[in-house]
């Protein structure tokens, strides 16, 4: 191994550690408002809301040193002979994304988080707001009403690790939490998987969550922690194409309109949220989907990190957006399973298609020496 291997290696293994370690490869830990309940029990007692929550964050983050920090390894990374453009611009554009990722969290609560948010994931198109709109309409007209075996807890913890363990994917733990507002999350620090708690499961919701959370998210994960770190880490502004490939892969199982209902409600959800209010946000979703709890929900998730008034989160678009922009880019996909192997190796995004395997390649070269 030469010295310059050797100090890319090295950089590679700070940086990355130095993400984790202040996890900002998972920033909707910090995005979670800390008076959550207080929004939530307006619900519970079945009352409209009649002003905006007024979301409350708690910042224990030390800024300062976390400039400081990425400073240093800006500094480090401009002296490093790469000997590959390619590499050094991952390396470039990945620290761009963490600056963005810490303007985004010193906004909490304040106008300038949607601006931030916009530079991360972007705003929904205006195709894919219609034919979110449409698929909602379609889903709302031709719902399948049939009875399904409901799963208890025990029964989906015993799912997720039967997968797990047949699928070699090492140890993970499952957990329920009352607090969580998405159907279920991964951490690839703790190695868990957090499944939000409620009384019962569809077996069609669990083998959703396990091709979206074990298939997709682990997988690339685990797959491309085998080379650089980075490549499992997450290349620069991976998410689009990380939560339209997990939907797709939910999709593809058994291709019912209903998989993708959710990806569609979170793109209007955000549409609404970034002209809209909480309140009037809430009132929108609610006079289409006809459903309070889940209306409520929808809101607040893309109404974290905002003040509640006008402004969103905007990364719940991207399940859909990716969706779209996989099946427009890569109809490969659809058809060919080794081409869509080829996309768990590693956590890319759709800026590195066009030279996906130049960079599959450095993959390569740096898994074969660990």
């Amino acid at each position: 191994m030469t010295q310059d291997i050797h100090k890319i290696i090295e950089f590679d293994n700070n940086f990355c550690k130095y993400i984790r370690k202040n996890q900002l490869d998972e920033p909707y830990i910090f995005v979670f408002p800390s008076n959550l309940h207080q929004t939530q029990i307006f619900l519970n007692k079945k009352t409209l809301l009649l002003e905006n929550p007024g979301f409350t964050y708690d910042k224990n983050i030390d800024f300062v040193n976390l400039k400081n920090e990425l400073e240093k390894i800006k500094r480090n990374h401009s002296k490093i002979n790469f000997k590959n453009k390619k590499l050094s611009d991952i390396y470039f554009y990945k620290i761009k994304e963490i600056e963005l990722t810490i303007n985004l969290l010193k906004s909490l609560g304040t106008s300038e988080f949607t601006k931030f948010s916009k530079e991360l994931y972007g705003v929904p198109s205006k195709i894919s707001t219609a034919i979110s709109i449409l698929i909602i309409l379609i889903n709302k007209y031709f719902q399948n009403s049939r009875k399904t075996k409901l799963l208890s807890r025990k029964e989906v913890i015993a799912l997720f690790e039967s997968e797990i363990s047949n699928n070699n994917f090492g140890n993970w733990e499952i957990i329920f939490s009352k607090k969580l507002l998405s159907h279920a999350i991964i951490s690839k620090n703790k190695r868990t998987i957090t499944i939000k708690s409620k009384e019962s499961y569809t077996r069609d919701e669990i083998y959703n969550l396990i091709q979206h959370e074990l298939f997709v998210h682990a997988t690339r994960y685990i797959n491309g922690s085998e080379s650089l770190k980075i490549f499992g880490l997450g290349l620069p502004f991976y998410e689009e194409f990380e939560e339209g490939l997990a939907t797709f892969a939910e999709f593809s199982r058994h291709r019912h309109i209903s998989t993708i209902l959710d990806a569609a409600i979170k793109t209007l959800a955000v549409r609404f949220a970034l002209k809209h209010s909480f309140i009037e946000t809430y009132v929108k979703l609610n006079k289409l989907l006809n459903d309070s709890e889940k209306s409520l929900n929808y809101t607040i998730r893309v109404k974290r990190g905002t003040d509640g008034t006008r402004g969103a989160y905007t990364k719940d678009h991207v399940y859909f957006s990716g969706l779209l922009k996989l099946i427009l880019t890569q109809p490969k996909l659809l058809l060919n399973k080794n081409k869509y192997k080829q996309f768990l190796l590693f956590k890319n995004g759709f800026m590195h298609l066009k030279e996906y395997d130049a960079i599959l390649a450095i993959y390569l070269k740096f898994k074969n020496l660990n």
